[in-house]
């Protein structure tokens, strides 16, 4: 009876071994299991860490991209406002040469205006030629064929030559007068040619 007591208490002692050895066993998978925890939430808290990071870099990178859209727009409406310039320097531009031309038109027409005032110019010193030589051989015809009457005839003619010069004067003075003016519309013309081709 107590030899089987013995044994009893043998293997119980031996079953509590095993259970103490199981125990250490599960102990140290617990702990294993409790660091291995530790690691992931470790790992877990890394993990959120660089969520979070990504999460911050993807709100820095939606800001660029909103930033990068409104610079875009911005550059769009300086070129639409760039092209709107552009068009109205080119309509300044027609509308120049336009104007040139009509003042180019006016020249000309200057032009003409003055070459045939230079030609009654030309015609009216041309008769004023002639109205002096016909004087003048009026005034040696009288001379010479009222030999008898010459005094009387010198009175007349110095009256009439008096009247005659008084006309051609007037008429040398309009000469002049006319002259002046044709210098003077010929020096304004060159000026405008000249700030034309300036």
């Amino acid at each position: 009876m107590e030899e089987l007591l013995k044994q009893f208490m043998k293997q119980m002692n031996n079953r509590f071994d095993q259970v103490d050895q199981r125990f250490v066993s599960i102990e140290g998978r617990l702990d294993g299991l409790t660091k291995d925890v530790k690691e992931l939430k470790v790992g877990q808290d890394r993990l959120q860490a660089r969520q979070d990071q990504l999460q911050v870099r993807q709100e820095h990178f939606q800001a660029g991209l909103e930033q990068l859209q409104a610079r875009q727009d911005h550059f769009q409406a300086g070129l639409d406002q760039l092209q709107e310039r552009q068009d109205k320097f080119q309509s300044g531009l027609d509308q120049l040469q336009e104007r040139q031309d009509k003042f180019q038109l006016g020249l000309d027409q200057l032009q003409d205006r003055q070459d045939k005032f230079q030609s009654g110019l030309d015609r009216l010193q041309a008769g004023q030629d002639r109205l002096q030589a016909g004087q003048d051989q009026l005034k040696d015809n009288l001379i010479n064929g009222l030999g008898p009457y010459f005094k009387q005839i010198e009175k007349h003619i110095d009256t009439k030559t008096e009247s005659i010069k008084e006309t051609l004067n007037e008429q040398q003075s309009m000469i002049d007068t006319l002259s002046a003016r044709s210098i003077k519309h010929e020096s304004e013309i060159k000026d405008l040619k000249a700030s034309i081709r300036a």
